[in-house]
C-alpha cells in the first residue's frame, strides 16, 4: 500500500440516457495537461495517481473510489471540470468524497473550472480551491504548500481558494 501525495481524477459524464443507447458514460477524454501536470508533481518528488473512473468502471464494476482513497491517503485530489457537460457529476463527486474525507485539499481545474471560478467557490463548500487558466506553478506551489502545513495560500498565482468560509481570488498572473 503506497501512499500518494496528489490524486488526479477524472470523474467522465456518469448520468447519461438515451433510448436506443440505454445508460452510457461520456467525456472520456482527460485534458491533455493533466498527466503532465501529475508528471511535474512526480519530478519534483511529490507522489501522484492519476485515476480515471469511467476506466475503472469499466474493468471493475465495484471499483470503489472511496476505497482508493482511503488506501492511498491524499492530501490533495485534483479533479480536472474542462468540459461543461461534466459539472454536475464532478461536483457531487467531490461533495461525496469531501464528506468521507473532510481534511483533503479539493482543488478544481479545467476550461469550465476556470470560468466559473467564483461561482464554484461561493455555492459548493466542498471545493477549497480552483487554478484558473495554467497550472504548472500554481499547482505546484500549492501542493508544495499544503505539504507543508500552510493554510493561507496568498502568493500563487491564478488561484482561487476558501480560507475559514471566505474566498480569495488571486491574481492570474502566471501563463507557461
Amino acid at each position: 500500500m503506497e501512499k500518494v501525495d496528489c490524486f488526479f481524477l477524472h470523474v467522465p459524464k456518469l448520468k447519461n440516457d438515451c433510448r436506443p443507447v440505454d445508460r452510457f458514460i461520456w467525456i472520456n477524454f482527460l485534458p491533455m495537461g493533466l498527466l503532465g501536470l501529475a508528471d511535474l508533481l512526480h519530478r519534483e518528488k511529490i507522489s501522484t495517481q492519476v485515476i480515471h473512473l469511467g476506466v475503472e468502471w469499466v474493468e471493475d464494476p465495484h471499483y470503489s473510489v472511496l476505497d482508493e482513497i482511503r488506501e492511498k491517503s491524499p492530501r490533495i485530489i485534483a479533479l480536472d471540470l474542462h468540459w461543461h457537460h461534466q459539472v454536475f457529476d464532478v461536483i457531487e463527486m467531490v461533495k461525496q468524497l469531501k464528506t468521507a474525507f473532510p481534511l483533503t485539499y479539493f482543488l478544481l481545474g479545467g476550461v469550465t473550472a476556470s470560468f466559473f471560478h467564483e461561482e464554484i467557490l461561493r455555492n459548493f463548500d466542498a471545493v477549497d480551491g480552483v487554478i484558473r487558466g495554467e497550472a504548472e506553478v500554481p499547482l505546484l506551489e500549492l501542493a508544495k504548500a499544503i505539504l507543508q502545513g500552510k493554510e493561507e495560500f496568498f502568493s500563487i498565482p491564478n488561484l482561487s481558494w476558501r480560507n475559514k468560509g471566505r474566498v480569495f481570488i488571486n491574481p492570474i498572473s502566471y501563463a507557461a
